[in-house]
């Protein structure tokens, strides 16, 4: 389970990395590094080894990793084909122009980069895709639910400059990191892949139910996207010791397969394109309820949070959010936030992300709503105090920050609108295209820092 722990930190990195602009890809091996890979496999990486690998993939696992990395590969070679350069180009030019997948996905975006031009956006996401859909098989028991969706809004352009260079800084960095880490975490990653393939996250959304007299603290993960069934429920029949699987089929017909362990969390694959995992907050027993209660809410059979306590909130939500985060303030919070500097707090909040108007840099917009209006001044006054201390720390800050990356965290700062509308408090602030590149060059620094010799 050590991997699989680990794992899911690496996602949720990557998920605080993937604000909307950042230019980073949706799938797993876009963040291996291909020369490393077929480095540690002893797999010859000249252009015509690249080509076969990527025109005649294995029908296994470790051959489609193969075969995508080399797609990629090629493209970085872009200068160094030689008289493999037409070859290379006709075999990428049948692949994009193929059947649907990761193959496809990849020959696309190569040639784009070896023709000079932006990657081509290749999933959209739909109307209240985190608003209603990522969340809407979470039962009504839940007080507290976040979404994110990693693909593009319909008609947005293709990423350029200082946005397109994000991603591949950001790939780089954590390719430096997992390098650099203590133990063998890459090499754990390339035997994962050896095992189950790409997988491609579209969109992910988590809900929280607190712990009551009458139930037990729930937690539910939905992630959509694409990804072999069979190869990940394999590897986690290999993984977790006594897995139990079962098979069966859903409403309309599609294998949904459930995997569970005598700890939480239980895991529920619907075909190859959602995964559920759920399980109570504690070590307590009843995963495998909690899964099937989500599934009974996706069959129609339960109400879902979409119409329970959340119902309100979420109909308030922007349909144009590309994030969110809404739910309950838990009551010990509540307790616990008019002892510090904030003064007050909420019993509702709700943020969002967002796309400006203008479709340049990203939205961040919080709604707190408040037991009274003087309850909505203090915290309104409290947030105001705590941003200025804020940039005060920055300026005497006992690491060292580049002044341009200090200048661009001190306009974020002084950037955040905060006000009250009767109970209600408002805040929010525009992240133009220059903040993700500052905040990667301070965590990059970090990361020199905690691994120099």
């Amino acid at each position: 389970m050590s991997f699989v722990a680990y794992g899911l930190m690496e996602v949720g990195m990557l998920i605080l990395l993937a604000v909307p602009g950042s230019g980073l890809h949706q799938d797993l091996l876009s963040y291996v590094d291909p020369a490393d890979y077929f480095n540690s496999r002893r797999l010859e990486t000249q252009v015509p080894n690249l080509l076969e690998m990527a025109a005649k993939p294995a029908p296994h696992a470790q051959g489609t990793v193969a075969q995508l990395l080399s797609i990629r590969r090629l493209a970085e070679m872009k200068e160094k084909l030689g008289d493999q350069k037409e070859p290379v180009r006709k075999a990428l030019q049948g692949l994009a122009n193929g059947p649907e997948g990761f193959a496809r996905d990849y020959a696309q975006r190569a040639l784009a980069r070896m023709d000079g031009k932006p990657e081509p956006i290749l999933y959209t996401a739909a109307k209240d895709s985190v608003r209603v859909q990522a969340l809407e098989w979470f039962p009504e028991s839940v007080t507290f639910v976040g979404a994110l969706d990693l693909r593009a809004l319909p008609g947005q352009a293709s990423l350029t400059g200082k946005e397109a260079e994000t991603g591949d800084k950001v790939k780089k960095m954590l390719a430096e990191i997992l390098k650099k880490a203590p133990g063998t975490p890459l090499e754990e990653i390339y035997k994962f892949i050896d095992v189950v393939g790409d997988i491609r996250v579209d969109r992910v959304a988590f809900g929280y139910g607190p712990e009551t007299m009458a139930a037990k603290g729930q937690a539910f993960v939905r992630v959509s996207g694409y990804c072999n069934q069979k190869r990940i429920v394999e590897f986690l029949k290999q993984t977790i010791p006594d897995a139990k699987v079962e098979e069966r089929k859903g409403p309309k017909g599609e294998p949904i397969t459930i995997v569970s362990h005598r700890e939480p969390p239980a895991f529920a694959f619907i075909g190859d394109t959602e995964f559920l995992m759920a399980g109570p907050t504690g070590n307590e027993s009843g995963s495998v309820d909690l899964i099937e209660a989500a599934l009974e809410v996706r069959a129609g059979k339960k109400p879902s949070i979409v119409k329970g306590i959340l119902a309100k909130a979420l109909e308030e939500a922007p349909s144009d959010a590309r994030a969110l985060l809404v739910g309950m303030v838990p009551p010990e919070v509540q307790t616990l936030l008019p002892m510090t500097p904030l003064a007050a707090s909420p019993h509702r909040v709700a943020f969002y992300v967002r796309t400006p108007k203008d479709g340049k840099g990203t939205l961040l917009q919080m709604k707190g709503t408040m037991q009274s209006e003087p309850d909505a001044k203090k915290l309104t006054d409290g947030l105001q105090e705590v941003l200025k201390t804020a940039v005060t720390a920055l300026d005497n800050s006992p690491v060292p920050i580049k002044k341009e990356t200090l200048d661009v965290l001190k306009t974020v700062l002084k950037g955040i609108q905060v006000k009250a509308e009767g109970d209600t408090v408002l805040a929010s602030v525009t992240i133009t295209p220059d903040v993700p590149a500052a905040m990667l060059d301070l965590v990059n620094e970090f990361i020199q820092r905690e691994f120099r010799p």
